[in-house]
């Protein structure tokens, strides 16, 4: 390395970041499988696990290659891979995991491949091009195109970082790989247990919502497989003796909605804040939205997924969904429940085969569903129930979450700093850094 190309820092020479790699080389979609010479494994952003910083092949891509681009394509064990391209507007472009397996593999056209020159420990540059990413360094690399992400690689391997001999390259990477796993595990664990949280709650909501809170009544068969048995006392009745179709156009005013399954139908603009994204607009056929009221229910393709939504504010939604509007015998949160239940949305599914008709969900699809009728002032109880035991839960959860942010947000602090030789490796385990920092979240958020 000339001494144009580094700049003495002690013991780590100052370079560019194009000196330490052999190139940046875009990958392919290639055909069908079958099509071409040979197929390979096409290795997408979907393929990234990026806490890992590794590539998770159990759902492969297979494509189809002449055997010459195959051959210049070929991944390597040991070769880091980049996001260049893509769609999502929340995520940038730019995340790196390293590819590990010996399947014959290329990258799709939104990845990238770089591979570390000789002096590079290839696990050290990873840990290096994560720290830049999430730091957030590398965003300012990334041009937007009409709703594209494009990352600047030029520009990016342009940039200036410190790098220390290849042994102690290799040795930072070896401790970066062993408490990074540390934390992961710890991570997952947490993880694990928000799974356990979420199931907890839709058994709760699955068997109140069907069988009332109060286990001394008699049951009786419902008739339908998606209930199974109800309390004596309830009734099964047609969807449409509860909510009424409403295909009330847009009022002058009406601020636009968006029904969505994380947040129930809020305004656009509020969801946009919360996702911190941009949602791109309709702009065909906005006389025909539709008019909602706080209250009413709506049905959007996503219901499919998520059950019906609720609206938590006046304005309009697209045209392609149904607005119901709740008789007067609903509790809007008993039924608000029930109706995004794992049970519920099941049998919404089976009104129609989707795939085959080609037609979104709507009031036609809802109204094939009984429901079971009970007197409001049971369902408000059932509601209350439902309440109180999600509003400890999501206590739970919460700080659970916050616990993993907080962790996440540990493990990329320890990683820049260990590529910037901020730490001394000689007496980390000594001084049990890590887990004083580990026990000092632990602690945080169980107080």
């Amino acid at each position: 390395m000339s001494s144009e190309q580094s700049l003495s820092l002690g013991s780590w020479t100052r370079t560019r970041l194009r000196f330490c790699v052999e190139g940046v080389k875009n990958g392919a979609w290639g055909g069908e499988a079958g099509t071409d010479d040979a197929d390979a494994v096409c290795v997408r952003v979907a393929d990234f696990n990026w806490q890992r910083l590794a590539v998770d092949l159990s759902n492969p891509t297979v494509r189809s290659f002449p055997v010459a681009q195959l051959r210049r394509l070929k991944l390597r064990p040991g070769d880091i891979l980049i996001e260049k391209s893509g769609g999502g507007e929340k995520t940038p472009v730019g995340r790196v995991v390293q590819y590990g397996d010996n399947e014959v593999a290329v990258t799709s056209n939104f990845v990238a491949r770089i591979r570390a020159k000789s002096h590079i420990n290839d696990r050290f540059l990873l840990y290096v091009l994560a720290s830049l990413y999430m730091s957030g360094y590398s965003h300012q690399f990334i041009k937007q195109n009409t709703g594209i992400q494009n990352l600047d690689d030029t520009a990016l391997f342009d940039s200036d970082v410190s790098l220390p001999d290849l042994d102690t390259q290799k040795t930072i990477a070896d401790f970066l790989d062993r408490e990074t796993v540390r934390i992961d595990q710890l991570i997952e664990k947490k993880r694990a247990f928000t799974r356990v949280l979420a199931e907890k709650r839709d058994a709760l909501i699955a068997t109140v919502t069907t069988n009332g809170i109060d286990r001394s009544v008699p049951m009786k068969a419902s008739g339908l497989d998606w209930l199974g048995d109800i309390p004596a006392h309830w009734d099964v009745v047609p969807a449409t003796s509860l909510f009424k179709h409403s295909k009330e156009r847009a009022r002058e005013g009406d601020q636009l909605l968006s029904a969505t399954q994380k947040y129930g139908v809020i305004p656009l603009a509020e969801f946009e804040r919360m996702e911190q994204r941009q949602v791109t607009l309709a702009v065909a056929n906005l006389e025909l939205r539709k008019h909602v009221e706080i209250g009413d229910f709506v049905i959007s393709m996503r219901s499919m997924d998520g059950g019906l939504e609720r609206a938590h504010a006046v304005g309009s939604v697209r045209s392609s969904y149904s607005v119901l509007k709740p008789g007067p015998n609903v509790d809007g949160r008993y039924y608000g429940s029930l109706l995004k239940s794992s049970m519920y949305i099941q049998a919404l599914r089976l009104t129609s085969n989707f795939v085959r008709d080609g037609q979104d969900m709507n009031f036609s699809h809802f109204r094939k569903v009984h429901l079971p009728r009970l007197k409001v002032e049971e369902q408000v109880a059932i509601a209350d129930h439902i309440d109180a035991h999600n509003n400890r839960n999501d206590a739970i959860f919460s700080r659970t979450m916050e616990s993993i942010e907080r962790l996440q947000e540990f493990r990329a602090a320890l990683i820049t700093a260990a590529v910037t030789g901020q730490i001394n490796l000689a007496t980390w385990g000594k001084q049990g850094s890590s887990d004083r920092r580990l026990d000092q979240i632990e602690e945080e958020m169980s107080a």
